[in-house]
């Protein structure tokens, strides 16, 4: 085999993974942590421009402030929630930091656990970021 069919090999193994379906869950469990996400989703988004990405962010702890409808953060997850980004907020952590889902940006879902819904995720195929 020469070089350029080797080569022509490997960047069509590559351009072939790059369109098939990737499934992400990112955890966030601190407020200090959000812009990474965000970061991190947006060019995971923009590198797999034109294939089908599945991105899940979901949210723990004191990252589920950032989800307040008029929270500094806002705007960022309506960005992504535009690019079809799911963003799921933990119960728990709503209970914890005395947060109602009717406080939260428009669309996003809660999860009773955040915990088991890490694990479901994984459990389907999801990739597992922490950011």
């Amino acid at each position: 085999m020469t070089l350029l069919t080797q080569t022509a090999k490997v960047h069509f193994m590559f351009s072939s993974i790059s369109l098939a379906i990737m499934k992400v869950v990112m955890h966030v469990s601190e407020s200090m942590h959000c812009i990474s996400a965000f970061n991190n989703a947006t060019n995971l988004l923009k590198a797999r421009s034109g294939a089908f990405t599945d991105i899940h962010i979901i949210f723990t702890g004191s990252a589920i402030s950032t989800l307040i409808a008029d929270s500094d953060e806002s705007p960022n997850w309506e960005a992504l929630q535009q690019a079809n980004v799911v963003l799921l907020a933990c119960e728990n952590a709503m209970r914890a930091n005395n947060i109602t889902l009717d406080r939260l940006l428009m669309g996003v879902n809660a999860v009773p656990a955040g915990i088991l819904a890490l694990v479901e995720h994984q459990e389907n195929g999801y990739f597992y970021i922490k950011p």
